[in-house]
């Protein structure tokens, strides 16, 4: 879909920002009475990351009408060097810069780089200190979507025999049971990364998928995120199950993904989008770089 393909292309800018944003950390403002009004939804937009899952899914099985041990191994080849090398990279980079400050400033809260064993090396590009995340934090994304490509030819032949209803399954697991990143394979990558790869892979329309649910969606969008911000600011006293917030919280981020989509997409039709060729073409930049400069102004902030 072509309209689909200039709709990611237009979005992956922005999207980007709100990665951007959501390692701000800026969740809370002070009210006039000193207390804190905490925005997460607004200021904290965690359906950025789902978003890129989707896009990668569905061009990830985009070009072929099939999917053979040759494309699986064409496949590899091309995201070694999108995906694995920059991976390797500029996590080296942030190895580089942390052995500079341990030198030069002092040792922080880091194991010292010149005392890594082996294992710590493997770490530092998959699940540095047990967190979940690489030592350079915003590239667990390419972490997953490399096992996503590991393991696509087991993706493709369960989309392909059971339709939606794998997709379907993938996501009330997610919804019900996600809460926060897992290393190595966790449900957020498998159920997103599978919902764009469905509409490849069985050549549906996506546009026209987004469409058909987008008015009874903004609604949806409207209520949870009202629910949200007041569940935020009241949980104490609410005292909802654990099992039913976080069921309320994935299911407003995958309405307001929906939500993000249509609108932009009604936007794109009223050239409303003027593409800037130098910000598409920077956003992998970054989104793999933000780390290093935010984390210098956070502590400039914080100081004063």
């Amino acid at each position: 879909n072509k309209e689909f393909s200039d709709l990611i292309r237009v979005l992956r800018f922005p999207l980007c920002v709100m990665v951007l944003l959501i390692h701000s950390h800026f969740e809370s403002i002070k009210v006039l009475s000193g207390e804190e009004l905490h925005f997460d939804l607004v200021s904290y937009p965690l359906f950025a990351v789902p978003t890129f899952f989707i896009f990668s899914g569905y061009l990830f099985f985009g070009k072929s009408e099939t999917f053979t041990r040759h494309d699986y191994v064409a496949k590899l080849k091309s995201r070694a060097k999108s995906l694995l090398l920059p991976l390797i990279f500029w996590n080296l980079v942030f190895i580089l810069m942390l052995y500079i400050k341990q030198t030069f400033v002092g040792i922080g809260e880091h194991k010292l780089v010149v005392d890594y064993s082996l294992k710590d090396w493997f770490l530092v590009f998959v699940n540095q200190n047990s967190s979940g995340l690489p030592i350079n934090t915003p590239l667990w994304f390419v972490r997953d979507l490399i096992v996503m490509v590991l393991i696509s030819p087991i993706i493709y032949h369960i989309i392909k025999s059971t339709k939606w209803y794998s997709v379907l399954l993938f996501g009330l697991l997610w919804v019900v049971f996600y809460d926060g990143i897992k290393p190595y394979l966790n449900l957020s990558s498998i159920f997103f990364f599978s919902l764009g790869a469905y509409f490849s892979i069985h050549r549906k329309d996506i546009v026209s998928a987004l469409e058909n649910v987008k008015n009874y969606n903004y609604v949806a969008s409207l209520i949870l995120l009202i629910f949200e911000m007041l569940y935020f600011n009241f949980k104490d006293s609410w005292q909802l199950h654990l099992l039913l917030s976080q069921f309320m919280y994935n299911a407003c981020i995958f309405s307001l993904i929906i939500s993000c989509l249509n609108i932009s997409l009604a936007i794109l039709r009223k050239g409303g989008f003027r593409l800037n060729n130098y910000l598409c073409d920077s956003n992998f930049f970054i989104y793999v770089f933000h780390e290093f400069p935010l984390a210098v102004l956070l502590v400039l902030l914080i100081s004063f």
